[in-house]
Parts: structure tokens; sequence; C-alpha cells
């Protein structure tokens, strides 16, 4: 097994958690956009509120690349649940760094484009619902403003739950 992750604290803080569970797994530093394994290199691929914040179809194309045939991937993703005014959708794209928010139809036809030959949606709720941090392991490398950009996210789901949630989504590779 392998996790990646694009920014070096978190990828250690991963390799702390796995060393802690006693689960054999290589962390890498890597980019999802750009990533160095070759091609249909892994079985399966999970994705969780990954995809989003890149530039989509590339990395679903990447995501293709690396994935054998017969593989799978199951990612889960923000989705705009129903129309979101330009004003909204700028507002989300600002807050979360993303440059845009696709709804499910959308998702499974960029699927479909980077090479996937089945999606099928997995039966979950659709809603995000409000959470607080319970896990802090605080790194004295990263900005308490991070913290308040927590509040805020927490506060935009709390008003525009009716307008953007999540899916998740089983993608097979022939």
């Amino acid at each position: 097994m392998t996790a990646i992750d694009n920014h070096p604290i978190m990828a250690e803080k991963a390799r702390q958690r796995f060393k802690k569970m006693k689960v054999p797994v290589k962390v890498k530093v890597a980019d999802v956009q750009k990533l160095n394994f070759g091609d249909n290199s892994f079985d399966l691929i999970i994705a969780e509120s990954v995809i989003v914040f890149t530039d989509i179809s590339s990395t679903l194309k990447e995501l293709s690349r690396v994935l054998k045939s017969d593989g799978k991937l199951i990612m889960i993703e923000m989705t705009a649940e129903q129309y979101l005014s330009e004003e909204k959708q700028k507002k989300a794209c600002k807050l979360y760094g993303i440059n845009e928010i696709l709804d499910t139809d959308e998702w499974i036809l960029r699927l479909y484009q980077a090479g996937f030959t089945q999606v099928e949606l997995i039966n979950t709720p659709s809603v995000l619902h409000q959470s607080e941090i319970s896990d802090i392991n605080p790194s004295i490398h990263i900005n308490m403003d991070l913290y308040e950009l927590w509040e805020e996210h927490n506060e935009f789901m709390l008003n525009n739950r009716d307008f953007i949630g999540y899916r998740a989504f089983k993608c097979h590779k022939s």
C-alpha cells in the first residue's frame, strides 16, 4: 500500500499514524496531478476530498493512467447539489481554493472522459455535516489562521448545505 500527500508535514503525520497503528504503508510526498508511478501500477486507488482541489480532468486522467486494467477508483468528492449562482460558486471556490464545483452528472462525464469504463454512485447521504476538530495534533509549522479557515468552512457549510454536498463514486477501468 502506498499513500501520498503533496504536503511534507501531512505526509509525516500520516507516517506517524500508520506506524502507531502498525500498518505497513509507504507514505510519499507526491502531486496527484503528476504521479511518479509507472502506467498500470495500482489495483485500487482511494481518493477522498482530493480531486476537486486540482485540475479535475488532468487528475482523473493521471489516476486512470496509473490504475491497472480491471482496476478500481473509489472517490468521495464535493458536488453541487443544485444550481449554484455565480456568487455562491465564486464564494465556494475562493474559500476552498478550487476552480469549479461539479454536479454528479458532470463528475460522471469527466470520469468517462478520463478513460473509466464503468461509473456508479455508492449509496451514501450527500449532505455534509458540520464537524469539530477532535484529534488535533498541532504542528509548529501550521499557521493558526488555518484553524480560523476551518471555522469559516463550518459556517459556509451550515449556510449552504442545500447547495453543496458530496458523492462517493466507484469507477472501473477495463
